[in-house]
């Protein structure tokens, strides 16, 4: 379910209200500390207050992504305390949010760029490692930058009250985890275990060279399951689900297909999928998780 919000003089920027309809269907299951996925990219921690029926602490988020008075945000929300957004200017058109694009000229630029938007105020040259950064200009604009990841830093929920959102601090902007979830354990204690149980649809594929080497191409996801994945748009984020550990996947989409992106490299690789494996995907009831099964290796 998904709802709207303009950007108005009365709204406290950096601040949304949720509707009440939304709120009477989802609000005792959504989680204080939420997430924000851009289709650039990028997520960002918010706060949501239940009492006030309010999502706070968006202020980094809108002066970065440059959201103006009048422009309005669609935000979908994916279960599990994650939102997808989208921003629409006063004329009603799609704004698209990149910031990732590879300068070749001025890599030291970039990589500042890449600090900034991660919102690392120290470096750990021991941790440093390449990051592909998808933009909207698609595969073809695709950069390499490279990131510092602080340990415990990345995807930990320690905001605990409004004073802690919404500034400049390190935990007001973080990368999607996609890019850099090594596995998390999987549970359904978020609002939507009933969910867990319920299978919409599977596919099966067979992996071929592309979907394992060093610079692997996540698989197709079969147009049979369309009719509960056509919302999905660029930047998506999807769960891979394997041996109780859960995998934070980015959507690609190429010609109107959808396919496994940013993460799929490090799923393939922690879970030793080679070529000619047939891999079953079932998509659960919250519409974006996979329960993932090798069905032939």
């Amino acid at each position: 379910m998904s709802f709207t919000a303009t950007i108005s003089e009365e709204n406290s920027f950096g601040t949304l209200r949720v509707p009440d309809p939304f709120v009477e269907k989802f609000g005792h299951n959504i989680p204080r500390n939420i997430k924000i996925i851009c289709n650039g990219g990028m997520m960002w921690k918010a706060l949501y207050d239940s009492g006030r029926q309010k999502i706070m602490g968006l202020e980094d988020f809108m002066k970065i992504h440059k959201v103006k008075q009048m422009y309005t945000l669609l935000l979908d929300y994916l279960g599990d305390g994650y939102f997808n957004v989208q921003i629409y200017n006063i004329y009603g058109v799609e704004v698209y949010m990149y910031h990732c694009h590879w300068n070749m000229e001025n890599p030291d630029a970039e990589l500042k760029l890449s600090e900034y938007v991660l919102g690392l105020n120290k470096l750990e040259d021991e941790k440093a490692r390449s990051l592909f950064f998808s933009t909207a200009y698609g595969s073809a604009y695709g950069c390499y930058l490279r990131y510092y990841e602080l340990k415990n830093r990345i995807f930990s929920d320690t905001v605990e009250d409004t004073n802690d959102i919404g500034n400049d601090s390190d935990e007001s902007i973080m990368n999607m985890g996609a890019f850099i979830d090594d596995g998390e354990e999987s549970d359904s204690d978020d609002g939507i275990e009933e969910a867990d149980d319920i299978i919409l649809g599977d596919f099966f594929a067979t992996l071929s060279k592309s979907n394992v080497d060093s610079h692997c191409h996540g698989v197709y996801i079969s147009k049979d399951l369309d009719e509960f994945i056509s919302h999905w748009n660029f930047g998506q984020i999807v769960f891979l689900v394997r041996n109780g550990l859960r995998w934070h996947i980015g959507i690609n989409v190429t010609n109107g297909r959808k396919r496994f992106s940013a993460g799929w490299s490090k799923f393939v690789d922690n879970n030793g999928l080679n070529e000619n494996d047939i891999v079953r995907f079932s998509l659960r009831g919250d519409g974006v998780t996979f329960n993932v099964e090798v069905v032939v290796d």
